[in-house]
């Protein structure tokens, strides 16, 4: 992209100075935009409000940087592990379950410092994710959760959900923490290409949500779903007054072997994006 390019997409977006403190020099003869500009166009794509965008450029998980909007993120677990493990590791946030005796299967995780009301008129959630391990069960889990602490503790959720092995076939659904058993759909993905990372853009609304998964398919489709919430279970019926972002693996208790995943970059809107 040409400094010419570059400028009249910036031209186009409101949301262009985000991240302009980072960018890099950009010439007419087409050399590479660095990454720091690729993340100022991401996010302009969505001229809603930034409720959070973490990416994880800091030491210290519960400290943005100078990048970041937010109040960083808490380590968390399902009470089934030895502890917490979620830290900024190498450009990003690596989340790792605990080395767990079975039958416990630990899930392991992060959730933000900040709360917030979720908004009836929609909120978007995109997440970036460098690579990850294949999970179990309820795999690897990004959702709105009351209960900061704990990742199904007292208070509602709503979850968009890779599952793991355990499932059969892997796939991925979206539902709320009382109903996974009965996940709202159902959509394959191939195991091979959580290794090299993924991207999920999640929008929720008062009555029907949808999501895009790109990077599971082998072959490079992206994988869609959209619907309706079941009655009882809306945001309105399942959320508290205030809720945080959540993201997070669940182990397997059967080998002993933890899971890891790390995540690039995360990012909530206050409405829905394109």
């Amino acid at each position: 992209m040409s400094s010419h390019s570059l400028a009249l997409a910036c031209s186009l977006v409101s949301a262009c100075s985000f991240h302009l403190g980072a960018v890099g020099t950009v010439d007419d003869g087409g050399a590479t935009v660095d990454a720091a500009v690729e993340d100022v166009l991401d996010a302009a794509m969505c001229a809603a409000p930034i409720v959070i965008d973490d990416s994880f450029e800091n030491t210290d998980l519960a400290t943005t940087g100078p990048q970041s909007i937010g109040d960083g993120f808490a380590a968390v677990t399902n009470n089934t592990g030895n502890g917490t493990s979620a830290e900024l590791a190498g450009g990003g946030l690596e989340i790792r379950t605990s080395n767990n005796t079975p039958p416990q299967a630990p899930a392991h995780g992060a959730a933000s410092n900040t709360s917030f009301v979720f908004n009836p008129a929609g909120m978007t959630v995109r997440l970036e994710v460098l690579a990850a391990d294949t999970p179990i069960w309820n795999g690897i889990a990004l959702g709105l959760q009351s209960n900061k602490a704990t990742i199904d503790g007292a208070g509602g959720s709503l979850v968009l959900r890779i599952r793991g092995q355990g499932t059969n076939p892997l796939n991925v659904d979206m539902g709320n923490q009382a109903t996974y058993a009965t996940p709202l759909g159902l959509q394959p993905y191939d195991e091979a290409e959580l290794a090299d990372g993924f991207i999920v853009t999640w929008s929720l609304g008062a009555s029907s949500w949808s999501y895009v998964v790109e990077g599971l398919r082998d072959g490079g489709a992206s994988l869609t779903d959209a619907g309706s919430y079941r009655a009882g279970e809306t945001p309105a019926d399942v959320l508290d007054a205030t809720v945080h972002l959540g993201i997070h693996i669940q182990g397997n208790p059967n080998d002993m072997n933890p899971r890891s995943l790390r995540v690039k970059r995360v990012t909530l809107w206050d409405g829905t994006c394109p």
